[in-house]
């Protein structure tokens, strides 16, 4: 049976409950905050009530969080995130997250290779986007790997306490 949201290292799947702790862990850690627009925690209760009442239809919602699980241990690497979905126009913005301790093992490319096929082919979208730090150079090569290209270059766009750095916008086009 073909599965969408896997390959043979990675599975992607909806969010679960049993997922609020690593959630919180991810969500209030506060170095990752200038990534990704947050400025204050998740208390426990919102994400348990994000958890139960997840909506996975992402033509409802526009918007689809998957949790990335290393297949072999059942091991909670990363959350993938589609949102800014347009179904006109068929395109959407993605974002992932790995998790530091399972970095540098090729999951990034896995996770974005495996949302990619699973946006345009099954989804079908036609383009998808992404706005990533200049500074981060992992997530620059994650993405060229998956076959993102620079469009745009977004003049200081992420700040880090009183210092700014440029965001790019690199973009896939699906053929």
């Amino acid at each position: 049976m073909n599965q969408p949201l896997s390959d043979d290292i990675l599975q992607l799947r909806a969010v679960e409950v049993t997922d609020v702790d690593t959630l919180m862990a991810w969500e209030n850690d506060s170095s990752q905050w200038d990534s990704c627009n947050t400025s204050a925690p998740f208390s426990r209760k919102q994400l348990w009530d994000y958890a139960v009442n997840y909506n996975n239809d992402i033509f409802a919602t526009g918007a689809l969080r998957l949790v990335v699980v290393e297949r072999a241990s059942g091991c909670t690497v990363g959350c993938l995130d589609i949102f800014d979905f347009n179904r006109i126009h068929r395109r959407a913005a993605v974002g992932l997250y790995i998790d530091s301790p399972h970095r540098c093992k090729g999951y990034g490319i896995r996770a974005m290779s495996i949302a990619v096929s699973y946006a345009c082919h099954f989804l079908g979208m036609h383009q998808l986007v992404a706005e990533v730090d200049s500074q981060n150079v992992a997530s620059i090569r994650m993405l060229h790997a998956c076959g993102f290209t620079e469009c745009g270059n977004l003049r200081h766009w992420f700040r880090h306490g009183s210092q700014f750095s440029d965001g790019l916008l690199m973009q896939y086009i699906s053929q």
